[in-house]
């Protein structure tokens, strides 16, 4: 049985514990025993108060780990764009020209420099912009030449990955896929909880996994942090294992008076 089995398993016998029919359960075990009627509905009511606090530290939601910043918010939103930035990457196809096709790296300058064309600059032009402007360069020299552009982002994946380190997103990828790209989120990561920080300072606290890297802030230099669960929620079943071991020294206490 794997860790997270036996996490789940904990803090599932711990919600049960805590609740109102679980204390009549204790008290209807203990009627027929030696002890007391009082000794056991004390029993019982202590059992299930301290599993019931059991269950709320175990599952209790992660800390943040960072502080938003509303300047980088709102230079973001401002900076939505499908224009190729510095450090962004064009993968062109050109179709028949394998000579002419390739992945070239957008300086920071905002200009790239193509086969036949030299150095461009492209941090104003859309995609849709930049296929037409090639088509018009390469009309020369080709006959009715097909031209297809993609461009991909560079962004650092770390936190709770595998493979935390620098990859091409392309434009079309979802955030899921870019944590796909850094081997994933780990067994303790929350892969639903994905931020984007920018220059050290937090710009969305949570994309959601099926958003698109074109409809999000994501920028070329940015990171994406796949946060930690906290320390309770991955270590439930010590908690409630310590809880239960806390259920006995109260019984044996409240027997011995």
């Amino acid at each position: 049985m794997t860790s997270r089995m036996l996490s789940g398993f904990y803090t599932r016998r711990a919600a049960t514990l805590a609740t109102a029919p679980s204390i009549l359960l204790i008290q209807r075990t203990f009627s027929g025993s030696l002890f007391p009627r009082h000794t056991t509905m004390r029993l019982a009511t202590s059992c299930g108060f301290v599993a019931l606090v059991a269950f709320g530290l175990a599952t209790q939601a992660p800390e943040v780990r960072a502080q938003d910043s509303s300047a980088a918010t709102a230079q973001a939103t401002a900076t939505v764009s499908g224009s190729p930035q510095p450090g962004d990457l064009i993968r062109l196809k050109v179709w028949r020209e394998p000579d002419l096709s390739g992945d070239f790296r957008v300086d920071d300058k905002g200009s790239v420099t193509l086969p036949k064309i030299g150095a461009l600059y492209v941090s104003n032009m859309s995609p849709d912009s930049l296929r037409r402007t090639l088509t018009s360069a390469y009309a020369p020299d080709l006959k009715n030449p097909v031209i297809d552009i993609t461009l991909l982002r560079r962004v650092q994946v770390v936190g709770s990955v595998a493979k935390p380190g620098l990859y091409d997103a392309d434009a079309t990828m979802t955030v899921s896929d870019v944590v796909a790209l850094a081997g994933g989120a780990t067994a303790d990561g929350i892969s639903d909880r994905v931020e984007l920080r920018r220059a050290g300072a937090r710009v969305a606290s949570a994309l959601a996994g099926q958003d698109r890297i074109a409809s999000t802030p994501i920028r070329s230099g940015d990171q994406l942090f796949v946060p930690q669960r906290s320390w309770m929620s991955r270590n439930a079943g010590v908690v409630v294992g310590a809880a239960i071991s806390a259920v006995g020294i109260i019984a044996a206490t409240i027997v011995n008076r």
